[in-house]
């Protein structure tokens, strides 16, 4: 066994010096150099519109053997987000003999944000279902487009108002983005006999900075089919368009006792 043990050794040894004299004699004779790539050595910035012949601006490839190979450079990739809009890109190319080179470069999207909610009809439900609240919910972004199926909820939790819930919602775009927003729910009993008040949206996104007027999104009141004055309804507006974050516009409107509530969400991007 021993001497079975031993010849293999002196076998292994004798392949591994082999190959590595083959090795070195390719890379003297020139046969093993490879491919390489370069670029203009700059970040590169370019808008989410952008096709693939951008991403390729600026970067070239050649070979010893086979000369010019920047028409051969496949785009392999762009990684997901490490800043809040910058990624990186990666190239690759093959000579005649497919030894590979590759490149990474910084990539900037001057004009990304993060993927955006929709609230396509208010989130206002009976106290005997709340199972159809993501199908009132779409979601867009400007790399993947639609997301909507991407949605995900958590942490339904009751507020300081006893009708006023609050959902946790989520989506991700394919650059590994995650968009978060607590939304505001509404369960009450007997939604038939209450006031009820329409908003031309449910969420909304400003600039920091823009002009926002509560009563503007504020469309009509009826109760029981019956249209009421829109300046009877309450507005709680804490909105601050000059801080970025999100806020609960709450419009209330009171008829016979009986109280009916909507709530506009505010982006200040």
């Amino acid at each position: 066994m021993r001497t079975i043990k031993l010849t293999l050794i002196i076998l292994l040894a004798a392949v591994t010096a082999l190959f590595g004299f083959a090795k070195i004699s390719g890379a003297l004779s020139g046969e093993d150099e490879g491919p390489s790539i370069t670029c203009d050595g700059q970040a590169l910035e370019i808008s989410v519109h952008d096709g693939q012949e951008v991403l390729l601006a600026g970067v070239t490839a050649e070979d010893a053997q086979d000369g010019d190979l920047t028409g051969e450079i496949i785009l392999s990739g762009v990684s997901q987000l490490i800043t809040e809009d910058t990624a990186i890109v990666t190239y690759l190319v093959f000579d005649s003999d497919d030894n590979m080179a590759q490149l990474q470069r910084s990539l900037r999207y001057t004009d990304y944000r993060k993927p955006q909610l929709r609230v396509l009809e208010p989130l206002v439900f009976g106290t005997d279902n709340t199972s159809d609240l993501l199908s009132r919910l779409s979601a867009e972004d400007v790399i993947d487009g639609d997301i909507s199926s991407r949605i995900r909820l958590s942490n339904l939790w009751a507020t300081e108002n006893t009708d006023l819930y609050s959902v946790t919602v989520l989506v991700t775009n394919s650059m590994g983005d995650t968009a978060r927003l607590e939304l505001p729910v509404i369960v009450q009993d007997e939604l038939s006999g209450r006031p009820v008040i329409n908003l031309k949206s449910q969420l909304i996104y400003l600039e920091q900075g823009e002009a926002f007027d509560a009563m503007e999104y504020l469309t009509s009141v009826t109760v029981r089919g019956e249209v009421q004055p829109l300046n009877q309804v309450e507005v709680e507006n804490e909105v601050d368009t000059g801080v970025s974050g999100s806020y609960w516009v709450r419009y209330t409107y009171s008829a016979d006792g009986i109280q009916g509530t909507a709530v506009l969400t505010v982006v200040v991007m």
